[in-house]
């Protein structure tokens, strides 16, 4: 969303909130990603992105609206909702990555792999490089 204005977002610009209708929300002005206007992210959690997939995008901003208004100090002007049907694994495996061995060495690691997001993902890539050089050495 842009707003007209400063959000309520204080430094570093990011708040995790309780998960449902909202889980994160960012003022990436704050951040230093949006340099000439006030751009917000939200994060719909993923109970009510599953439940509420097909209502409208009028639909969708005016419930997420009520939700995080007190943070956002300023009117919307503009908004753009993307759906991501995926961006949360509903399992994740119990370890970082997953080493098969036959018929030869593959290695599976990915955001699925122990923790969730970029952050998880990033952890299982390295957890795979460890494997990857305990297995088959520099």
């Amino acid at each position: 969303a842009v707003l007209d204005g400063p959000s309520n977002i204080a430094s570093p610009g990011g708040i995790k909130l309780s998960g449902e209708p909202v889980s994160f929300i960012a003022d990436n002005k704050i951040k230093g990603i949006s340099k000439n206007v006030t751009a917000i992210t939200i994060h719909a959690g993923p109970e009510y992105s599953r439940i509420n997939w097909d209502k409208s995008n009028e639909q969708i901003i005016k419930e997420i609206y009520e939700s995080v208004k007190e943070y956002l100090g300023s009117e919307i002007v503009d908004y753009q909702i993307h759906r991501w049907k995926y961006s949360l694994a509903k399992t994740l495996y119990a370890k970082s990555s997953a080493l098969i061995k036959q018929p030869g060495i593959l290695i599976l690691a990915g955001d699925a792999f122990a923790a969730p997001k970029i952050e998880g993902a990033f952890i299982s890539g390295l957890s795979a490089a460890d494997t990857l050089i305990s297995e088959v050495g520099n």
